[in-house]
């Protein structure tokens, strides 16, 4: 995720509790972040497939059913 400033919308500044106490920012700048990628869910859902599969043909078919 890229860099990126946030701004207050409804309000003159930001409020945070920061190092005990509650502070005020006019903005406040987020590093830009990377995130690995997340396997386990690619394998969990190839596990399931079958399973998934079943249960959207069920759920059309009794849609269909009334």
């Amino acid at each position: 995720m890229p860099a990126r400033t946030i701004l207050p919308q409804n309000a003159r500044a930001l409020a945070f509790p920061w190092r005990g106490q509650q502070r005020f920012f006019k903005r406040v700048t987020l590093p830009a972040v990377a995130m690995p990628e997340r396997s386990f869910m690619r394998s969990a859902l190839a596990e399931s497939e079958g399973e998934i599969r079943a249960a959207i043909e069920n759920a059309a078919y009794e849609a269909v059913q009334g």
